[in-house]
Parts: C-alpha cells; structure tokens; sequence
C-alpha cells in the first residue's frame, strides 16, 4: 500500500503517513452477493404445435412415453369393454358402461351416472393421452415435468371407479347376476349359465397403472438429469 499523496510505500494497517502525514483512506471493500435468478423451465411452448415425428422418436427411446401412451389408450378403451356378461345356454350377453345406463338393454337400468362416468372416463383418457406426448405439444410442453398436473387423471380415474363400483344399480345388477350364478351351480347347470364383471374393471385399471408408472418413470427421469 502506498501514499496517495507523495507516494511513499506504507505499513499495512496504518492510518497516516509517516512522510507526508496525510490521512490514509481506508480501502473500499466490496462484498459480492449471490444474485439467485428465477429457475427457467426445462421446456418452452415452442416448435411445432404437434411433434408427430417427436412423439415417436419419444415412444422409442423413451419407456415413460411409451407406457404413458399404452396406458392412454388402453384406459380410453375400458368403457366399451364389458362391464358385466352373461351367458345362457349358447347366447353370450355383454354390456359396457354406456349399455348399463341404457334403458334398451337387457342389462341396462337407465342410470345416468354409469353414462356420465363413462363420458368422464373418456375425457379422462384423453387427458393422460395428452399429458404422455406433453413434450411433443407445444401449449403442453412447460407443464410437461409438472408432477401434480401429471397425476391428476390418475387422481380422477380413481374417483371415477369408485362412483362405478358404488352405484347402487351396478351393484344391484351384479348381485342379482351373482346369485343366479350360484343357483345354476347348486342345480349343476353352470355349463349352461354364467356371468361376471368382464373386463372392463380389469383394463380401467391397468390402464390407470401403466400410466401412473409412466409419470413415475418421467419424473425420475427429470431427476436423474
């Protein structure tokens, strides 16, 4: 450090100068502070509105997108198949969610809450079908690593099965089924007479699962870059 004044070399800490006795200033010292700036998403709603050739790159590298596609489509399907069946002698009868609340079938009841869970599950596959390619949608794209956007039709799809499950006409078609199964098996004529749920249960939730395991997979992937 030296003497601003007449330039003589100081001792380190001294206030003045010992030749020319000015008054030493004291150093400015500037701190330097961590400036945080606001976290930029991984994905902007840019490129093409729809990346069909993404999307499939996406469904070959990708497992999350592959299974959140499968599970999409396969959970879209579940309300067409059979909710309930049943067969006597050699005639086969089904019924899917929209035939249960249908007055004109032989298993229908006229309920409109089976129809409108069935029109809900609907919109709910496309939801999921959406949210599978989100990387490839540019309106989707910054929400594609949102983890609670992701699993809200899981959430809904849930909620869905349990009115289903629940509604007093299904259970009571399916009791009223039950039973007639146990009868023909008491009289031995199971042979001739049989029924059941179908599978329109079983694909509502393997559609649910492979779709939950898709977000899952998506999310730890964000995680592991």
């Amino acid at each position: 450090m030296v003497c601003s004044n007449c330039g003589k070399e100081l001792d380190d800490g001294a206030t003045y100068c010992d030749n020319c006795g000015a008054d030493v200033e004291s150093p400015v010292v500037l701190k330097a502070t961590k400036v945080e700036l606001p976290k930029e998403p991984r994905l902007k709603a840019e490129g093409p509105f729809i990346n069909i050739k993404g999307i499939a790159i996406d469904v070959k590298n990708e497992t999350s997108v592959m299974l959140g596609l499968i599970g999409a489509i396969v959970f879209y399907m579940a309300p067409f198949f059979s909710w309930l069946w049943q067969r006597a002698q050699e005639e086969k009868i089904t019924a899917s969610l929209f035939d249960l609340g249908s007055k004109s079938h032989e298993f229908g009841t006229s309920n409109m809450l089976l129809v409108i869970c069935g029109v809900l599950s609907l919109l709910v596959g496309l939801y999921m079908l959406a949210m599978a390619a989100s990387e490839n949608i540019r309106p989707l794209r910054p929400y594609a690593d949102n983890m609670l956007i992701r699993f809200i039709p899981v959430i809904l799809a849930i909620i869905i099965f349990v009115l289903i499950m629940t509604c007093a006409p299904y259970k009571s078609l399916y009791s009223d089924l039950m039973v007639n199964v146990e009868r023909a098996k008491t009289m031995g004529i199971s042979d001739k007479f049989n029924g059941g749920r179908g599978l329109g249960p079983l694909v509502y939730i393997v559609g649910t699962i492979l779709y939950a395991l898709s977000a899952l997979f998506h999310q730890m992937n964000i995680k592991k870059n």
